[in-house]
């Protein structure tokens, strides 16, 4: 079975650092080891720091692309993904050689910021350059490269929802094959294998939390009918006629019911507006939906788009379509949290006013008993019986697999770092080991001696 995606994520930014340490002058691998310490510290003192060894290696003349990439880490790592993404592009572009971590870097930040047609674009300018980097990086070294380009293409695959956007990839696809001569394409293909396994995994993953989803709600479906159906057979047992006592047990049981009438009056008033804001909530769904539909079916002008391009490489303000449906798709997650929570809410509210109603049934009985008067039940009292019964009715449907643990797993399924990772801990560590590489092991130290 083939490794999973983020172990062959870890895998090829290891074998990335094309530049040895002997390369390094010991000024920057100083500023380097500096840089990569005081801005992986916690606190908020980390950044200004980090840039002041960084400011102060540049003023020495260090135009090293290490640096530029370490300082890209550190500007990630502390969420500025915009000024992060001008310094990998300062490193990939170092006139010297390619520095391909800086390329990885700088087209995953374009994917994870929605910047499509930009990321395909270096995606592309990655390729040729890949290409015609032989014989100076070994068809072993350039495997990796090709294979991390299949993942990430497959990933996009993965997570194109649109036919306009399931086109594109296909496109840009056939685009990069073009350029692979035949030695990579194998190592291209393994890629794109690697992300369908990862999808297949999410996939399974998705089916479980909703077994397990479906089995939570139909216990608590049990639940709640079994408490409903004990709270409705107490309040049809509530007498609809009592004795009449002595006027002091008929002051007690007035002033019983006047603070009964209340709360199940405060309960009725709350009730209702939980009713009316998840109706409210339901209708900016379906308003929601609408705008999906609208927007999934603009197709703009093909100036008017590489005029966007143009845009969003300048000012990330104005959203395209997709960016526009991931909107609204987070907005709708949270406004069918917001229906579970009131549901919820109002479910309380019902039981309290049940347990409004048994109040009233034992104060009731207590006057009988003492008086041997009759007492009519109350017209709030049958509203609370029927809406009982309601409630009953809803909960005799199969519990449906919508939950939190689904909508979380659905999260995952559309997130490009499911497919494909690139973890800021381990590039730390990559470019900490090319500056102070790990010793060898004692017994790897007498193997080759005996050789």
């Amino acid at each position: 079975m083939r490794q999973t995606n983020w172990c062959l994520s870890l895998v090829v930014l290891v074998s990335f650092g094309t530049v040895g340490v002997a390369d390094l002058a010991p000024s920057t691998a100083k500023s380097v080891r500096e840089l990569l310490s005081v801005g992986f510290e916690p606190g908020r003192e980390s950044l200004p720091k980090a840039k002041v060894v960084y400011d102060a290696s540049v003023k020495a003349g260090d135009k090293s692309p290490e640096m530029a990439y370490a300082y890209g880490l550190v500007l990630l790592k502390q969420f500025k993904p915009k000024d992060a993404v001008t310094q990998f592009r300062l490193a990939a572009d170092h006139p010297e050689a390619p520095y391909w971590p800086a390329w990885q870097a700088l087209i995953f930040s374009h994917f994870t910021a929605k910047e499509t047609n930009v990321g395909f674009d270096r995606l592309f300018d990655f390729a040729k350059r890949l290409q015609t980097a032989q014989p100076e990086l070994a068809l072993e070294e350039q495997k990796p490269l090709a294979q991390w380009m299949g993942q990430l293409v497959g990933a996009l695959d993965k997570l194109a929802e649109s036919p306009k956007a399931r086109e594109t990839v296909k496109k840009q696809d056939a685009r990069v094959r073009d350029l692979l001569d035949a030695a990579l394409q194998p190592s291209y293909d393994e890629g794109r294998r690697e992300a369908d396994d990862a999808a297949l995994l999410v996939e399974s993953e998705l089916d479980d939390a909703k077994q397990q989803q479906q089995a939570k709600n139909e216990q608590d479906r049990v639940e709640k009918q079994g408490k409903i159906e004990s709270d409705s057979e107490a309040a049809k047992k509530k007498a609809e006629a009592v004795k009449k006592s002595e006027e002091d047990w008929k002051r007690w049981l007035d002033d019983q019911l006047k603070q009964n009438d209340r709360l199940l009056a405060r309960l009725e008033k709350d009730y209702g507006l939980l009713e009316r804001r998840a109706q409210e909530n339901l209708e900016t769904q379906n308003q929601i939906d609408r705008q999906i539909n609208t927007t999934r079916q603009q197709i703009q002008p093909a100036a008017q788009q590489k005029k966007t391009t143009r845009n969003n490489t300048r000012n990330n303000a104005q959203l395209t379509p997709d960016q526009r449906v991931d909107q609204l798709l987070n907005q709708k997650i949270q406004l069918q949290f917001d229906v579970d929570r009131l549901s919820q809410e109002a479910f309380v509210v019902s039981q309290n006013a049940g347990r409004v109603v048994q109040q009233r049934d034992v104060a009731m009985k207590k006057y009988q008993q003492m008086t041997g008067q009759l007492v009519k039940e109350e017209a709030a009292t049958q509203k609370w019986q029927a809406r009982l019964k309601k409630d009953g009715e809803k909960l005799k449907a199969p519990a449906s697999d919508k939950g939190g643990a689904v909508n979380r797993t659905l999260t995952k399924a559309k997130s490009l770092r499911t497919y494909i990772d690139f973890d800021i801990a381990d590039e730390r560590q990559r470019l900490l080991d090319q500056i102070d590489p790990p010793k060898p092991k004692l017994d790897q130290v007498e193997k080759a001696n005996d050789n």
